[in-house]
Order: C-alpha cells, then sequence, then structure tokens
C-alpha cells in the first residue's frame, strides 16, 4: 500500500519500505544521509545509464568490475560513490545495490524484460525506464512486479535508483529507511516554509499596493512587480495563482 505526502510517496513490499520523490537527487541522500551507505559494499549497476567504468584511482582504492557491475570496497565515505560518468558532467539514471557484506550479482540482463524472463544471476536495471519505473504508479505494475521479483532473489539492505525524474529509495532495514525519510522530509519543510515566508511577503506589498492606488488609478499590471502575476508558487503540494 503506498502513502502519498507532499515531499514523497512511501510503501511497503513484505520486508521493504520503499520511498519515490521528484525532489530530491542521490547526491541529496548522501549528503543528507551518509549512513545509508557507509560501512557497507555498493554494487553500482548503472551509472548516467550505462555501465561505470573504474578510473584508476577508483581501482586503486579498491574498486572492482565484473560483468559490467562495478562494485566497492567497504565504503568509508559517502563521497566514495561517484554519480556522474565525468568530473562535473551530469548526474541521473544511477542504479545501486548496497549490502552488509561483499556480493556478486551475476551479469547485467540486456533482453526485453517482458519477453523473455529474469533469473537468478542476472540483473535488470530498472533505472533505465525513467518515469516508467515508478514504484507507486498502478499503470506500472507489470514492470514493478518484476523489480519486486529481482530484490527479492538479491536481497540487498538497501536499493537506490536515481532516474531522470524519479529517486528511488528501498530498504528492510528500519532505521535505515526511517532517517532517509526524515532527512529529505526536513529538507521539503525547509522549502515549504522558506516559499510560504515568500508569498507571504509578496502578498502583503500587493494589499499596501491597492490600499494606496486604488484600482481605478492603478498601474496596469505590467508595471507590477513580475513575480505577484502570471507566475506559480510551489507551497508543499499546493499551486496558488494570482489573477488578474
Amino acid at each position: 500500500m503506498a502513502h502519498f505526502h507532499p515531499e514523497a510517496v512511501t510503501g511497503s513490499h513484505g520486508t521493504y519500505q520503499w520511498l519515490t520523490t521528484a525532489q530530491h537527487e542521490l547526491d541529496t541522500l548522501l549528503r543528507r544521509c551518509p549512513q545509508a551507505v557507509v560501512g557497507k559494499y555498493v554494487a553500482v549497476t548503472s551509472l548516467d545509464s550505462g555501465p561505470m567504468a573504474l578510473t584508476d584511482a577508483e581501482k586503486r582504492d579498491g574498486w572492482r568490475s565484473r560483468n559490467e557491475i562495478a562494485y566497492s570496497p567497504q565504503i568509508q565515505s559517502a563521497e566514495n560513490g561517484r554519480t556522474e560518468r565525468l568530473p562535473d558532467g551530469c548526474a541521473g539514471f544511477n542504479e545501486w545495490y548496497v549490502f552488509n557484506s561483499p556480493f556478486d550479482l551475476g551479469e547485467l540482463w540486456h533482453g526485453n524484460v517482458f519477453e523473455a524472463p529474469i533469473t537468478p544471476g542476472q540483473v535488470c536495471t530498472f533505472v533505465n525506464f525513467d518515469a516508467g519505473f515508478a514504484l507507486h504508479n498502478p499503470e506500472m505494475a507489470n514492470l514493478v512486479s518484476l523489480f519486486w521479483k529481482q530484490l527479492d532473489w538479491i536481497q540487498p539492505e538497501s536499493y537506490i535508483a536515481d532516474a531522470d525524474m524519479l529517486l528511488t529509495f528501498v530498504s528492510r532495514n528500519e532505521d535505515i529507511f526511517v532517517a532517509v525519510r526524515n532527512a529529505l522530509s526536513d529538507i521539503a519543510l525547509n522549502s515549504f516554509h522558506e516559499k510560504a515566508g515568500e508569498c507571504q511577503g509578496d502578498l502583503s506589498f500587493l494589499l499596501l499596493y491597492c490600499l494606496f492606488f486604488p484600482l481605478s488609478q492603478a498601474a496596469s499590471v505590467a508595471t507590477l512587480p513580475s513575480a505577484l502575476f502570471g507566475e506559480r508558487w510551489s507551497l508543499g503540494a499546493s499551486w496558488v495563482y494570482l489573477i488578474q
């Protein structure tokens, strides 16, 4: 069952709890909740929609690559995990499996998941379905069912997918899941208060303007601050418009 919140959708599957959000990225999760990966081992099945090509520095640090899957040494810092293919490049379409001990996933699956069955030892990169991979979307039930089938085989502690539109976090470690959910919720709450404050200030200005300049004498809308008209303010999950 899924639960909708202004900042995320949460749900559960067996021993796993999950959340999806369109407001955050993998970098934000790692910065706000490093305990999700620190002290653990990460298997990267997708970096910028493709296999992670290890740098010489990463190899010296203990990263290894087998069958197009990159495996980390024990993560000492959240900064140990690269989220971009190139320095200063665009992050996204990253998929991580997080374990408490080294684990071999097998090989990447390159077939059509709807035409041939995935078997243990083969890993489909669901993050590359982008908006089509949404755990809360009933229209994607067939794809989501395949994802849970694969996750139940692999049994990682956590799974992270950072697509172009959605960040997905799944974990069977309740403490880690709650920490991630709260960390991301705090960001959304702070953003809400900041935007609400800005909106309140702009509305106060509008009321004062109308008080001193009756509508019959008021300047045209084009001469008023553009932020007051024709723009959209986000207040959590709500949208507020000012209409002429």
